[in-house]
C-alpha cells in the first residue's frame, strides 16, 4: 500500500532536523566539487556558458530547513514563457518563490539576472536568499529587455 507523503514542512521537528543534518553532512563531503554552501545530483560545467538552469539543495539557517532549489536564468525563464503559456510581452522579474508541498525538503525555484549559471551564481543566490530571511521576494524591478532577449548575429570563439 502506497502512503501519502506530507509536506516537509508538516512533519515533526525531529524529523526535519534529521534530515538537514544528514543533508548538511552531504554539503561539507561534496565541498571539493560545490564549494560547501550546496549540492546536487547534476554536474555544474563551470565553463559551460550555455548552462541556464540547475538543480541543488542547500539548508536552511534555521538548523531544520532543507532547500530544494531550482535556479533558472530571466532570459532561460522568458524562453520559456510560452511552455507556461504566459503572454509574450511578460515581464521577468528576479525572484525566490517557495513550494512548501515538497515531501522531503521544501521547493524553491530562483530566477536571476545572469547571462549563465556557475557556482558563484549559485553561492550568490543563497546568500541573498538567506539575506533576506529565507522569504519569498520578487524584485520590483523587471529584467531589462535586452538581456532576455537572445543574442544574434554574435560569434563566439
Amino acid at each position: 500500500m502506497d502512503r501519502i507523503k506530507r509536506p516537509f514542512v508538516s512533519l515533526p521537528y525531529r524529523k526535519r532536523r534529521d534530515a538537514f543534518i544528514r543533508w548538511r553532512w552531504r554539503i561539507l563531503l561534496d565541498t571539493p566539487i560545490y564549494g560547501g554552501h550546496f549540492t546536487s545530483q547534476l554536474r555544474l560545467d563551470e565553463h559551460d556558458e550555455a548552462s541556464d538552469w540547475f538543480d541543488f539543495l542547500f539548508v536552511g539557517s534555521d538548523g531544520q530547513t532543507v532547500w530544494n532549489a531550482f535556479i533558472i536564468t530571466a532570459r532561460a525563464a522568458f524562453l520559456d514563457a510560452d511552455r507556461f503559456e504566459l503572454p509574450i510581452n511578460t515581464e521577468i522579474h528576479e525572484c525566490f518563490k517557495i513550494n512548501r508541498s515538497f515531501p522531503n525538503e521544501v521547493g524553491l525555484d530562483i530566477v536571476v539576472n545572469e547571462p549563465f549559471i556557475d557556482r558563484k551564481v549559485i553561492e550568490n543566490a543563497i546568500l541573498h536568499f538567506r539575506t533576506l530571511g529565507e522569504v519569498e521576494w520578487i524584485n520590483s524591478v523587471p529584467v531589462p529587455q535586452e538581456h532576455l532577449l537572445p543574442e544574434r548575429g554574435i560569434q563566439h570563439g
